[in-house]
């Protein structure tokens, strides 16, 4: 495990006091540029779930993250090149720190002093891109300034992203429970490899959402954050954005839940810098889709998103609402994301996640994606700076560029 996180400068001193003193108990202390290390337990990961507690409340960010390995000579390349980059470092308000959780210590220190402090890269058991090879990891930073955007004959009118719920990618494709998204998938690009974040649900969709799960591992409500995420960015770049949530009571609501509405599912309202009228219910999705933002988000409600009702139930309600949208957007130079927030926690977290439109050909990709592979693909879109773990992805080939 790792513990990633950013003290801002006032509290920095005390903070590390106390991360000291709690990690000197389950095992010896490894210190280098407040880094500790501690061996590979159960025990030790606890140790660490408090100071990441405490980081939290005192205006930091903490991220506590799975790893198997070390990273391998690529990645460590990568990310010291990454950690050249002076938007980055520049984007940092804080002292960035790292506490690790490894068998060998001394590789941990070896490794650590080749990173320098804005980011860092480690290898995960779960997914890599493209298939076989590692997905890196990236402390999350704010970004200052937009990358160049793509030529104006590829960026995309309107991009539609909808979320469904806890089904593997055997669950859906090809069973014949599924036929609108057996539909969508051969006008569009199936991704066979498509990998969630983690479980339960709601750090996925932050992490869709903002290039983090912002330190939230389970789906407790309410959280309030003030970190950049997609909406700002496009606002900021002169775009457009709203979140659809199907059973909203009304526009900018910001309660946990109501009927089979759940906030847990809306991301857009958990970040303060964003006006309540991003956040609509679904009944406000236009008829006439050259009225849709420049980026939508869909949440179908508790039953529709098969969370709580059948794939039947599902595939009915995407054939009602978003088949239609699928089809216009082949000749009106737009795109359809269609994903999950994880699987049914029975498989390895490998989702459905189709992207169909205009210029996209029809495929069966074998790359290993994610959903920061999905943010940093929508920003790729519209020219802006990859999000927090998405600076660490490559945007999807054919998709926009």
């Amino acid at each position: 495990m790792l513990l990633v996180h950013r003290v801002l400068p006032e509290p920095a001193r005390l903070l590390r006091t106390s991360v000291w003193r709690r990690v000197k108990g389950p095992a010896a202390i490894y210190p280098q540029n407040s880094t500790a290390g501690l061996p590979d337990a159960t025990a030790a990961e606890r140790t660490l779930r408090t100071p990441r507690k405490e980081i939290t409340e005192t205006g930091g960010t903490a991220y506590l993250l799975s790893t198997d390995a070390l990273p391998v000579e690529a990645n460590r390349r990568r990310a010291s090149n990454a950690a050249r980059d002076d938007s980055l470092r520049k984007s940092s308000p804080g002292r960035l720190s790292i506490l690790g959780l490894t068998n060998g210590p001394g590789r941990l220190r070896r490794w650590l002093g080749t990173v320098a402090a804005g980011v860092v890269m480690l290898t995960t058991s779960a997914c890599g891109s493209p298939a076989g090879t590692p997905l890196p990891t990236v402390a999350p930073a704010r970004p200052v300034a937009s990358t160049t955007p793509p030529p104006a004959d590829r960026i995309p009118e309107h991009v539609v992203v909808v979320v469904f719920e806890n089904k593997g990618i055997g669950q859906i494709i090809g069973t014949g429970k599924a036929p609108a998204f057996d539909a969508v998938a051969r006008q569009g690009v199936l991704y066979a490899h498509s990998y969630a974040i983690t479980h339960p649900s709601q750090p996925n969709y932050l992490a869709l959402f903002s290039g983090s799960t912002q330190g939230v591992t389970d789906d407790s409500c309410p959280h309030t954050f003030t970190t950049m995420n997609l909406a700002r960015q496009l606002l900021d770049a002169g775009r457009t954005f709203t979140g659809y949530a199907e059973a909203l009571p009304h526009s900018g609501f910001l309660g946990c839940g109501e009927g089979r509405y759940a906030r847990k599912h809306a991301p857009w309202t958990d970040f303060a810098d964003l006006p309540a009228t991003v956040s609509q219910p679904y009944t406000a999705f236009p008829s006439d889709f050259n009225q849709l933002p420049s980026v939508a988000f869909v949440a179908p409600d508790l039953c529709d998103d098969m969370h709580d009702c059948s794939i039947a139930t599902g595939n009915r309600w995407f054939a009602d609402h978003l088949s239609g949208y699928a089809t216009w957007a082949q000749t009106h130079h737009s795109l359809l994301i269609v994903t999950f927030d994880e699987d049914d926690s029975v498989g390895a977290n490998i989702i459905p996640t189709i992207i169909a439109g205009q210029g996209v050909a029809p495929a069966r990709a074998s790359d290993r994606i994610d959903h920061y592979t999905l943010l940093r693909t929508i920003e790729a879109c519209f020219g802006l700076v990859p999000l927090g773990v998405a600076a660490a992805r490559a945007p999807l080939a054919s998709i926009c560029r």
